[in-house]
């Protein structure tokens, strides 16, 4: 799929899209040091259903990375609805992983309730609260690698190779990202891998990774109007199961379904469940 550009908010934002305009139409949001790629299987399952439409959000994979700029969760979502205006798109379907769950919970909550056809959240931020790393080198790699990487660009070269390459290095930084890293084939997220370490996301990192933490959707769930299936993995080790549980009961018309033995990107470690219950909420025959 070609990446495409559309200017908003002053910003090149990036997209790319795959099926038919005429399909229905299904926006994808990524989450924090993540980029459009992470829906690759969930587009091969979509793409003769819908029109699908993967953006990266501003600050992150091939989009934009200002350092001065709105990174709030509401002016992102605000941004994901002008690319909508753009593409000539009223209703939408919507899913959103981790901050981009939090984006389309945000987004079909506040900014276009109206226009969300049905929303699906995977593993999304509900209660404003990541769940805090277990270990000192846990909490070195995953908080303060952005800082360093900004000021010892050496840091950056080498943590980016380490990671795409080196199978040690790649289970520790990325264990949180799974319930067992070590049964994940390196090539199976080696992109993923390489799109968290690399350094002109480190601009953005810390200004999301605040916006995070700084928008609690409790009191506006209730405000969902769509149709909503929120999947999460059982033992999610970077947003808590909670908050899926939470988004099940504030949001009116919502489904919860739950992985077992599950970490945060249940979409590369049980593709099979997660397509599965995606398709059947999207009423795709497979």
């Amino acid at each position: 799929m070609e990446t495409q550009y559309a200017q908003i908010d002053q910003h090149r934002l990036a997209y790319q899209t795959a099926g038919s305009p005429d399909n229905p139409p299904l926006i994808m949001i990524h989450g924090l040091g993540s980029y459009k790629g992470v829906w690759e299987n969930t587009i091969e399952l979509c793409k003769n259903h819908f029109y699908c439409i993967a953006v990266d959000l501003l600050g992150f994979g091939e989009s934009d990375k200002p350092w001065i700029a709105d990174y709030k969760i509401a002016t992102q979502a605000k941004r994901v609805t002008q690319l909508a205006d753009y593409l000539d798109i009223d209703r939408f379907y919507l899913i959103g992983h981790s901050m981009g769950g939090q984006t389309a919970m945000y987004l079909s909550a506040n900014v276009a309730p109206d226009r969300v056809i049905k929303l699906i959240d995977v593993s999304g931020v509900v209660a404003a609260r990541l769940v805090r790393p277990t270990t000192v080198w846990g909490y070195f790699t995953r908080h303060n690698i952005s800082l360093m990487m900004r000021t010892v660009p050496i840091v950056s070269s080498l943590s980016n190779y380490l990671a795409v390459n080196n199978q040690t290095y790649a289970h520790d930084l990325f264990s949180i990202w799974f319930y067992d890293v070590k049964g994940m084939p390196m090539d199976s997220y080696r992109e993923a891998r390489d799109m968290f370490t690399r350094t002109d996301g480190t601009i953005s990192f810390g200004a999301a990774f605040r916006a995070i933490n700084n928008a609690n959707l409790t009191p506006i769930l209730p405000k969902i109007k769509a149709p909503t299936l929120v999947i999460f993995g059982d033992s999610d080790a970077v947003v808590p199961v909670r908050d899926g549980y939470l988004a099940h009961e504030r949001i009116p018309n919502s489904d919860l379904f739950l992985i077992e033995q599950g970490g945060h990107f249940v979409m590369y470690e049980h593709p099979d469940e997660y397509l599965g219950a995606v398709a059947e909420f999207l009423g795709i025959s497979t």
